[in-house]
């Protein structure tokens, strides 16, 4: 089963000389096969078969279906005029069903990340302060739905890393758009040795991909006292 309108197909008939030599034009029809309509041509092609007794030659017609089966159209099917005439038998197969493309499949990207504090962007915050973390997705490549968790977690030095906010989120999107995710936390120890500030993660739950913040200062979170 080929799909529409996003593969090409190919046509292939292979014809046989038998009891005397054949040469001719052969033209080589691609039609659609409709239930109440009358059947329509997709692709046409002439072809100079020149054959000795016993000899064989294959024809072959490259096309793009541009309409799934279903409905009035059954599928296609190979129909051969002029020096050999031929039609493909009624049945499914030999002839040719064709299955509606799924739509593509896009993929949520991080195009930005930022801190606000009070509605001003900032790259430092004060102990107590509250912070806004600020992620912006898009969809590439197709329209997407994804379960995307934004995590603010502690930077730190001697011990692994810790979660300190979490939102999580549903993201649905065509291809091309866009989306901004936040979650706020209050900003609750100065930066020194061990806690060196904030920085944001994103994980793409169901495509099972993770985004973390480049380890620098910017763009990751320092506090003051």
């Amino acid at each position: 089963m080929a799909q529409a309108s996003r593969r090409k197909a190919g046509a292939h008939v292979v014809l046989r000389a038998e009891g005397g030599p054949v040469q001719g034009s052969v033209t080589v029809k691609v039609r659609k096969d409709y239930a109440l309509l009358p059947d329509k041509d997709v692709k046409v092609e002439t072809r100079f078969i020149n054959l000795v007794e016993g000899g064989s030659v294959e024809l072959s017609v490259v096309f793009q279906p541009d309409e799934p089966s279903g409905g009035a159209l059954r599928g296609y099917f190979i129909e051969l005029d002029g020096a050999v005439s031929w039609t493909m038998p009624v049945s499914y197969p030999p002839r040719l069903q064709v299955a509606a493309v799924p739509p593509p499949q896009g993929v949520l990207v991080v195009e930005s990340a930022w801190w606000t504090v009070g509605g001003k962007v900032v790259t430092t915050a004060r102990v107590g302060q509250t912070v806004t973390a600020h992620i912006r997705v898009r969809a590439i490549g197709g329209s997407v739905e994804e379960l995307v968790r934004v995590r603010v977690r502690k930077d730190l030095a001697l011990r692994p890393d810790e979660d300190y906010a979490v939102g999580t989120f549903t993201v649905k999107l065509a291809s091309g758009q866009h989306a901004e995710l936040t979650v706020t936390f209050v900003a609750s120890e100065k930066s020194g040795l061990v806690f060196r500030g904030y920085f944001i993660e994103v994980n793409f739950l169901y495509s099972q991909r993770k985004w973390t913040m480049v380890d620098t200062y910017p763009p990751r979170l320092k506090v003051e006292g």
